[in-house]
Parts: C-alpha cells; structure tokens; sequence
C-alpha cells in the first residue's frame, strides 16, 4: 500500500471510529459485517474466498496493536486463553 493510501485509512479511521464508540459488539460486529459484504461484493465471485482470506492475514495482524491502543500495554483486562 503506498504512503497516501495510508494516510487515507488513518484518515477515515479516525473518522468513523467514533461512530461505533459505545454501541456495543453485537451492533458493531453487525455494521461491520456489513460494510465488509458490500466490500466483497465489489469483487467477482470467483475472487471472493482469496480476497477474504487476505483480508482476514491483515485484520488478525491488526488486532494486537489495537489492543494495545485501546487497553494499554496490558492487553485486554479479559486475559488471553
């Protein structure tokens, strides 16, 4: 991803991050998924499985620094299993 394109999603992170603040896992799982399906929707079916495969490597590579953005260096106060 080029430079600009990063600066785009932080960007538009910053920006729609607030909009889910407080409405809970289950509403935000849900708008999540579907501005995701409309996402995968965009691609040819036969493309779908790989796409969402990839983007699945880089959500999971994501969530430890978020974690970490959101409840500090200790992680989440559930603890990891």
């Amino acid at each position: 991803m080029k430079d600009k394109d990063i600066r785009t999603v932080t960007r538009k992170v910053r920006r729609l991050a607030p909009e889910l603040h407080g409405l809970g896992p289950e509403v935000q799982g849900a708008i999540l998924a579907d501005l995701v399906s409309m996402w995968m929707a965009g691609h040819a079916p036969h493309v779908r499985e790989e796409v969402l495969a990839t983007w699945l490597v880089t959500m999971r590579l994501l969530v430890e620094p978020n974690e970490k953005i959101v409840f500090g260096e200790g992680g989440h106060p559930g603890g990891r299993h």
